[in-house]
């Protein structure tokens, strides 16, 4: 069955009734497929960004490179902020709801995500006119311009997770990669290798990638969408896109942090060490976007959902801990080869940056479990706990050693960390086995 016909309402009963009788270890098996497409989705997305940022490295001057850097972090927060207002919400609440259901709630999503993407547009089309002397402000407008398409692409990859279709997202994503891949070397060989090509190349593929997704996946844009349930999923929208500017936001404060009471090498040094675990932070988000909607589609069961996500914390905190040892005993003649001579400073972080970066693994698995039972509340309070908790103890480590005790104040704030994600998870499983089971009309709450 397509999910095209799934999607349009010609579906027949028959298949749903077959794969209904199947059994246990077949519904095992298809959630491992599911989880490995989303895993393989995830990490090519995030393998394509870091392919793209290296290209741009290597054509554009320093200058344009640097706009090309705050290009990415206009599109990393907006696009993290439209995940929490409406891709995260439709994969907590819709991931075991019915087709028909899961089909309007991922139409509806993928409007919203659109909207919201026009209304930021707007407002970055308003900044780069009135802001004077801003570096490239026609690049700014390219992205405005480009933003809706980008959106559209990500949250529908949400959409396709939900409907339990994760490989048209990876086609998506495959789509997405072979038109830079053809596109950037053609700027090359024509010399028109500079920012704006480079950007409009990234986004125009991003749009087309997107339709692609919304055709092979059959999902129809009602007219009628953007108002629709928005009072049940602005409860969780918003406390989805706290929680991510939050998490954004940790990182970047500890790097202040060290600019400000230490040094700017101080800052840079830290850098560099965080930047050595940017493989195992892709395996990591790979994970998540993974996990919850298999999650969610276990959480009226609790014994079982514990049990996963206890497989997931031990399994990303395995992999943080074997990282964090390869990345410390791997010879500096490597390390050099990467991050310059900044390495030689940097790798002395690396002990405790492992812990901390540990820490986080162990807390993703929380974390998704939390989003599992939709306690959007309870994420949100633990995140604002832990986030708090991590940059006073890092601020205390940078006044009195530096990066060093930056990274060690860290390391030391993820035991406790630890400790409130997970008494958080225990919860807020407790409090939804004891709730009423969500009821797929929300979807149709019209606020």
């Amino acid at each position: 069955m397509s999910l095209g016909a799934r999607c349009s309402g010609h579906a027949r009963p028959g298949p749903r009734m077959f794969m209904a009788a199947a059994g246990a270890s077949s519904g095992r098996r298809n959630g491992r497929a599911r989880a490995s497409w989303g895993f393989a989705d995830q990490v090519l997305s995030s393998a394509t960004n870091f392919a793209l940022t290296v290209v741009a490295a290597q054509m554009l001057t320093s200058r344009d490179f640097g706009v090309f850097a705050i290009v990415i972090a206009i599109y990393v927060l907006s696009n993290g902020t439209i995940r929490g207002l409406a891709s995260e919400p439709l994969v907590v609440l819709f991931s075991d709801t019915s087709p028909s259901v899961q089909c309007r709630a991922a139409a509806v999503a993928v409007t919203r995500g659109a909207a919201g993407a026009s209304v930021l547009t707007l407002a970055i089309v308003a900044v780069a006119e009135l802001t004077h002397g801003l570096p490239r402000p026609t690049t700014f407008v390219l992205l405005a311009l480009l933003l809706p398409g980008l959106v559209v692409q990500d949250t529908a990859r949400f959409a396709l997770m939900t409907l339990g279709r994760p490989r048209i997202a990876f086609e998506s994503d495959v789509v997405w990669a072979v038109l830079q891949g053809v596109a950037v070397p053609l700027l090359i060989a024509t010399n028109r290798a500079s920012l704006s090509p480079l950007v409009t190349c990234w986004g125009v593929g991003a749009t087309l990638a997107g339709a692609y997704a919304l055709v092979r996946g059959g999902i129809v844009i009602p007219l009628d969408a953007v108002g629709e349930g928005i009072r049940t999923r602005a409860r969780f929208g918003g406390r989805f896109a706290a929680d991510f500017l939050i998490s954004q936001s940790g990182t970047q404060l500890i790097v202040v942090l060290l600019g400000t009471l230490a040094s700017a090498p101080e800052a840079g040094k830290y850098r560099v060490a965080q930047a050595a675990f940017g493989p195992l932070v892709v395996i990591m988000s790979g994970t998540r976007f993974a996990v919850i909607p298999e999650l969610v589609r276990a959480r009226h069961r609790p014994a079982l959902l514990h049990r996963r996500v206890v497989q997931v914390t031990v399994a990303l905190t395995a992999v943080a801990i074997a990282w964090g040892v390869f990345v410390y005993v791997m010879p500096a003649s490597f390390g050099r080869s990467v991050f310059d001579a900044k390495w030689d400073t940097a790798h002395m972080l690396i002990p405790a940056v492992t812990v901390a970066i540990a820490a986080g693994a162990a807390e993703t698995g929380a974390l998704s479990g939390i989003r599992a039972v939709a306690d959007a509340s309870g994420g949100l309070r633990a995140r604002v706990v832990v986030g708090a908790l991590t940059l006073l103890a890092a601020g205390v480590g940078a006044d009195f050693a530096g990066a060093q005790g930056a990274a060690i104040g860290a390391a030391a704030a993820g035991a406790p960390g630890f400790l409130v994600w997970w008494a958080q998870f225990r919860a807020s499983i407790s409090t939804a086995s004891r709730a009423p089971a969500y009821e797929p009309h929300l979807a149709r709450d019209s606020g």
